[in-house]
């Protein structure tokens, strides 16, 4: 998990390049992009239930 911390009074901010050096940092990089769109794709799938859960017991929907 990363935190970015941003200075709004300085728009013209930017996070300097993240350079992985170590052979853990590097694994660990190799796989973001990957593992972001798993997430992504996570996040839609559970908005999707999240919508159609009903909270209403149904034997009171009637």
């Amino acid at each position: 998990m990363t935190y970015v911390v941003q200075d709004r009074n300085n728009p013209e901010f930017t996070m300097p390049i993240l350079v992985p050096e170590s052979e853990e940092e590097i694994t660990i990089c190799e796989g973001y992009a990957k593992r972001r769109e798993i997430n992504l794709e996570k996040r839609k799938q559970g908005k999707k239930i999240k919508d159609v859960i009903q909270l209403t017991p149904i034997w009171e929907q009637r």
